[in-house]
């Protein structure tokens, strides 16, 4: 996960900041003003104890995804959604 410096370096300095999700309804709401900077949010397991059944995801991180590390060890999370559906 990011600090606040990274994510303030990220941002930059400019007035417009786009936070990007999943991207299903990327297409809404017209095109983004030239010079907007767009972020995210993490992605990736940060945190995984098999023995204790905890596991810590970023929020921008896939179903898909989180699901493929629990299954080695024959686990799973009871998380809603299709397979590209995000975290958060």
């Amino acid at each position: 996960m990011k600090t606040m410096d990274e994510f303030t370096e990220d941002v930059g300095d400019t007035s417009f900041v786009s936070v990007r999700g999943g991207g299903t309804r990327w297409g809404l709401g017209g095109s983004l003003t030239e010079g907007t900077n767009e972020v995210e949010a993490p992605k990736g397991v940060i945190n995984f104890k098999p023995e204790e059944m905890i596991v810590r995801a970023g929020a921008g991180t896939k179903l898909s995804t989180l699901q493929n590390e629990l299954n080695d060890l024959k686990q799973e999370v009871a998380l809603a959604g299709f397979p590209d559906s995000t975290v958060g």
